[in-house]
């Protein structure tokens, strides 16, 4: 077996070793900064309805708090139920808008309701995640993806100049 084919199964073999490992980290670091996105974005919502439940849940006006909830939730249809209690732990409101599906992809966010510095009750949220996963995934394939076909593009170009190289160097001999 000629020298240059050597060359070119070692430069592919290299590649497709690389690319498979390099695919992988892009996995791992997009996954995580994507999903710790999703994640901080959810803790600021929760932060920001706790405050607008604030006042319906000091004086436990159910009829408020269903109003706010309503009006704030229709246009999240990742929420599945939304639980509030006291500062005795007392429920003071629920709605579950459908059913809690457990598994990887729900997260129950809890946030403090507090004026003053006094705690009057908590604000759970459980969030279905399953769509965002999902986003994340494709993403994710589609990255890998990419750096797959850039990484054979350079392998392609590597093994015609090996070739391109030792065809010429064949030819110089004779």
């Amino acid at each position: 077996m000629p020298l240059w084919v050597k060359k070119s199964i070692v430069v592919l073999l290299s590649i497709v070793i690389a690319a498979w490992f390099s695919g992988e980290r892009i996995r791992q670091l997009d996954q995580k900064y994507l999903l710790d996105n999703i994640h901080n974005e959810k803790a600021r919502f929760m932060t920001l309805f706790s405050g607008l439940l604030s006042n319906a849940v000091i004086v436990k006006n159910e009829q408020e708090i269903d109003l706010i909830v309503t009006k704030y939730i229709a246009s999240s249809p990742e929420i599945t139920l939304v639980h509030i209690t006291d500062d005795r732990s007392n429920v003071l409101y629920k709605l579950q808008i459908k059913p809690i599906n457990f598994g990887e992809s729900v997260r129950k966010f809890e946030q403090p309701i507090i004026v003053g510095g006094e705690e009057f009750g908590i604000l759970s949220i459980y969030f279905d995640l399953s769509e965002y996963y999902q986003d994340v995934e494709e993403h994710l394939n589609y990255t890998r993806q990419s750096a797959a076909t850039i990484l054979l593009a350079i392998t392609l170009v590597l093994v015609f100049l090996i070739n391109f190289v030792a065809a010429n160097e064949e030819k110089n001999k004779k």
